[in-house]
């Protein structure tokens, strides 16, 4: 006759099953990492872990890039430039650097012209058309008397003049009236460049053997010329 087996050890036999069932059911993943291995890993690892439950994108972070290397755009020039500046009854172009175009003056050359810009602080490099008014006042009365800025004696074209005994600077028409002035007087006094003058002849000593045959002299009379009375 078989031993039956004992109720009590069945029942500690079930209860370790049991047990061991939960056990098993309590190891097994569930989909998600513990918060110390999230640790572990980048800060952005548990966004993207909830994007994708969610189905969106995680925010971006965003780095301190420090300061800003793009290049900062000039501020364009607003005031409008003026065509045509007259400075000493001469138009001149404003478009252009002052220090180039205050030149077409008679009787300023670049020389005179950045001597008596420096003196004035003034920019040569700017265009004419944006002085103003009071600016372009200096210009004109530092052209009409360069000595009275500062501007060296041995750079004025009027030195000890005949009639003041003053070392002057003259342009325009005050220069071609001069010029015209002095040639009448070297004529009237009979010296030898008036008479060169006079006669529409070189003055300074240049030949006169192969040039200088225009309309003002005389030129090569030729015979037949001279038969026919011509």
């Amino acid at each position: 006759m078989c031993d039956l087996p004992d109720s009590s050890m069945m029942s500690e036999e079930t209860k370790t099953q049991s047990e061991a069932a939960v056990n098993n059911e309590a190891s097994k993943p569930t989909g998600q990492e513990p918060a110390k291995e999230a640790s572990k890993q980048t800060g952005q690892e548990p966004a993207k872990e909830a994007s994708k439950q969610t189905g969106q994108e995680p925010a971006k972070v965003e780095k301190d890039a420090g300061p800003s290397t793009q290049k900062t755009e000039k501020p364009k020039e607003t005031e409008e430039i003026r065509q045509i500046v007259r400075l000493r009854n001469t138009d001149l172009d404003g478009r252009k650097q002052i220090g180039v175009e205050i030149t077409r003056i008679q009787g300023v050359g670049h020389n005179i012209a950045k001597s008596i810009l420096k003196l004035i602080k003034i920019d040569p490099h700017k265009k004419l058309g944006l002085f103003q008014p009071a600016e372009l006042e200096r210009v004109e009365k530092a052209i009409m008397d360069p000595g009275a800025v500062g501007v060296p004696v041995w750079m004025l074209n009027r030195q000890a003049d005949i009639d003041t005994g003053k070392d002057i600077h003259l342009n325009t028409a005050d220069l071609e009236f001069a010029r015209k002035a002095d040639i009448d007087r070297m004529g009237s006094i009979k010296s030898y460049k008036g008479m060169r003058h006079a006669r529409g002849l070189k003055v300074r000593g240049q030949r006169t053997k192969s040039t200088g045959r225009g309309n003002t002299t005389l030129g090569v009379v030729r015979r037949k010329d001279m038969k026919a009375g011509k």
